[in-house]
């Protein structure tokens, strides 16, 4: 019989020893310490907020779009009711330009008759269709933009007026691009108009001969052709040069 001690264990015949778990340590008590001071353990990381997944998903979908080569928009298939309306709305719109068109002309005439009668200004007008091609697209357009540009200076019957007689100077205008176009008839139309008197002009003798004729303007379409050659050029030389003065 084995001696009473500590530890000591009774042992039934076959059994396997009992084997007992070793005495803790100093550094594995109860006080849940590790063995060494240095070795403490790391925080687990905090779980991500909702904001920071929604912020990351749209941060991924807006890198994806960029990425993603542009698409050309998708053309409406001929016949269907979308073509139709589209077809019906720039139709609509183009209208509405054309009689926005139409009707500040049908203002500036009706301005333009009323100050120099209607004989006077529809033939200044008249004067200047002369100069464009129906024919031509691109000469209707510049007649075109030569009657937008008028008008929108404020002063379109009278820049129309002295524009159909000087056809020189029509020509000119109407060889530029819109946007010059444009320059130089506000520069006409603030120009301050100079008073021209509706009596008859006087007649004027010329020479010992007594031939006689009115004092003709050079650019005046309807009379100029009653001025020779020589006058006409030199009518013509002295009211460029009175101009360039002013």
């Amino acid at each position: 019989m084995p001696p009473e001690g500590v530890g000591a264990t009774e042992q039934a015949p076959g059994e396997k020893p009992v084997e007992t778990a070793p005495a803790a340590s100093d550094g594995e008590g109860g006080d849940g310490k590790s063995e060494s001071l240095g070795e403490a353990k790391a925080p687990s990381p905090p779980e991500p907020d909702w904001r920071d997944k929604r912020i990351a998903t749209l941060t991924r979908r807006l890198k994806e779009l960029q990425e993603r080569p542009p698409q050309p928009p998708t053309p409406p298939v001929p016949g269907s009711q979308q073509d139709i309306d589209l077809k019906i709305e720039a139709r609509a719109r183009e209208m509405a330009v054309i009689q926005e068109f139409n009707r500040r002309c049908d203002e500036a005439a009706t301005a333009g008759r009323g100050k120099y009668g209607e004989a006077e200004f529809n033939g200044r007008v008249a004067n200047i269709q002369k100069l464009v091609d129906s024919s031509d697209p691109g000469s209707v357009q510049a007649y075109n933009n030569l009657l937008q540009a008028a008008i929108d200076t404020g002063e379109g019957a009278r820049v129309l007026h002295d524009l159909g007689a000087d056809l020189n100077e029509a020509q000119r205008v109407l060889a530029l691009n819109p946007t010059r176009m444009a320059v130089e008839l506000t520069k006409k139309a603030l120009t301050v108009p100079t008073e021209v008197s509706s009596a008859p002009k006087p007649i004027t003798t010329v020479g010992s001969r007594g031939v006689t004729h009115e004092r003709i303007s050079p650019d005046d379409p309807d009379r100029a052709d009653h001025l020779s050659t020589r006058e006409w050029m030199a009518r013509r030389e002295k009211q460029i040069a009175d101009r360039r003065r002013t």
